[in-house]
């Protein structure tokens, strides 16, 4: 039963990021916090003033000279993947660690984002 809710879930979040466009906020990074050995968590005031919560994987970066470090208190322009549909028992997991699930402040809920990989930023 499990599985099928897994697979559920999985099966609506990709119909939904690949039937939805890409948007790219400009905001301002003011927290990047490594939370483990796979994630670090970049905070950041978008134009309305509320502090959205992206999630980065850590991978090699192949093309190194192609990106640039994140600064604490300098704009970007994060190319978001939208946010799932609402769907119930939506759990957010990396690794073997769960970060948010329904029932979580919907505030906290991390968002992705396609032009960045661990501390780096593509360039434009």
């Amino acid at each position: 039963m499990k599985t099928i809710k897994l697979f559920t879930v999985i099966y609506f979040f990709i119909v939904n990021v690949l039937s939805a466009q890409i948007k790219t906020i400009t905001m301002k990074v003011i927290n990047i916090t490594e939370l483990d050995d796979n994630v670090y968590e970049i905070r950041a005031l978008n134009e309305q003033g509320d502090t959205i919560r992206i999630f980065s994987i850590k991978e090699k970066i192949h093309n190194i000279e192609l990106y640039e470090e994140i600064k604490i208190n300098k704009k970007y322009n994060f190319s978001m993947i939208p946010d799932p549909s609402p769907i119930i028992n939506l759990t957010i997991k990396i690794g073997n660690k769960i970060y948010w699930r329904t029932g979580d402040e919907e505030k906290e809920m991390p968002h992705f984002a396609i032009n960045i990989i661990g501390k780096y930023i593509k360039k434009e």
